[in-house]
């Protein structure tokens, strides 16, 4: 009976010892080149908006950045004024006017 109990002992001690003991790892990073500061500014500027309110004077305008193709995130002190508010890219001739805006 000393002999069972004593391999079953030994047993769990080989089990916890091997539960503990780590595995090791293989190294899975990717060498990734470094973004320069121009390349990180040209796509930032393709998420950048200017917003204008009224009839597309820059009076109370502002900037904004999508966050979904179809929705920009900006201060409310950009849309505050009363108005028609519009969204343009900066390198786009595209205008896009405001139709909700959530809080």
């Amino acid at each position: 009976m000393k002999h069972i109990r004593k391999s079953l002992l030994s047993l769990f001690a080989l089990v916890l010892l091997v539960s503990c003991a780590r595995v090791p790892q293989q190294d899975v990073s990717e060498k990734l080149p470094a973004l320069t500061a121009d390349h990180a500014a040209q796509k930032g500027k393709a998420s950048v908006v200017r917003i204008t309110g009224g009839n597309l004077m820059k009076i109370g305008a502002g900037s904004g950045f999508f966050v979904q193709p179809d929705k920009v995130v900006t201060n409310l002190h950009v849309i505050a004024r009363p108005g028609p508010i519009f969204a343009k890219l900066s390198d786009d001739e595209t205008i896009w006017m405001v139709e909700s805006i959530a809080a």
